[in-house]
Order: structure tokens, then sequence, then C-alpha cells
């Protein structure tokens, strides 16, 4: 699945990333993979653009800088685990936004949660040795919020 924008000025519609098969794959922009790629939000604090994987569980990062699609929390796996974001559990994540400091708050649907992603060192530098080492998940801790895993009250 791709992530896709249309040009204004021209009505061109884009990929910005992804190559249209339904996995979680990061990578370059062009041949990463999306797993039914559902909210979007842009991090002013990091230029990037995130996006949220409703059938991947997990939340990604798309940098233009570094021509990368990286993971930012979510290990993949259906269920509801705070932690680091590479252990850390989504299912079916949809809306995200991230306020002015880089704090990723994202709707987390079959969990009936809102979770927090942030980064206690401070917010992920958009580098390309940053990109290339791929460490951005142990950078990041999830929280739960609001809610607690269980539908209902």
């Amino acid at each position: 699945e791709r992530v896709r924008r249309v040009r204004l000025s021209d009505s061109r519609v884009e990929t910005v990333a992804g190559c249209g098969e339904r996995a979680s794959r990061d990578g370059a922009l062009l041949s990463a993979a999306f797993a039914f790629p559902y909210g979007l939000a842009w991090d002013h604090s990091s230029d990037t653009l995130l996006v949220s994987e409703w059938e991947g569980n997990r939340i990604r990062r798309i940098c233009l800088r570094t021509d990368r699609v990286t993971t930012v929390a979510g290990s993949g796996e259906r269920g509801w685990r705070d932690g680091s974001g590479a252990s850390a559990k989504f299912n079916e994540p949809c809306f995200l936004c991230v306020d002015a400091l880089g704090t990723i708050l994202v709707a987390d649907s079959r969990n009936a949660a809102v979770r927090r992603i942030t980064f206690p060192h401070g917010p992920v530098p958009s580098s390309p040795e940053i990109a290339q080492r791929g460490d951005v998940r142990e950078r990041a801790q999830v929280s739960t919020i609001v809610g607690n895993g269980h539908r209902g009250l």
C-alpha cells in the first residue's frame, strides 16, 4: 500500500512512500511497505510525516530529508502493551496527532485507548545516521493515558 499526495498546482497524484505491497517494511521511500496506512500527522519538530498502520499495528515515520520510512513504535503483533517502541503493542491504531514538542498521541481503536509516544532523550533527529541505524523504536516510549486496553466501561 502507498501514501500519496495530490499536487494542488496541477492536480497530479504522486506516491510519497510505499511500493504497493500490503506488508510492514522499513526502507527507502518507494521500496518500503505499509499494512493499511490509516492516519496521517505532520511532525513539525522533525519535519516528518507520521502514519498509523491499521493492520500492521505500528506507527511509522516518513522522512523526506533522508528518503526513508522507519517504524517509530509497535512490534507488529496485535495487543496492548506499554514500553519501548520496539516492544509496545497496538490493536488497530487509527488517528494520531503530534504536539509542538514531538509527543505523538494515537487513538488505539480496538484497545479503546489513547496512547502517548514520547522520546525521553529529546526528539529523534531526522538525520541519515539515525535512519540508517534504525534505532528510532529503541528511543521511543509508549504509555497509555486513557483507557485500559478493554472495550467498554
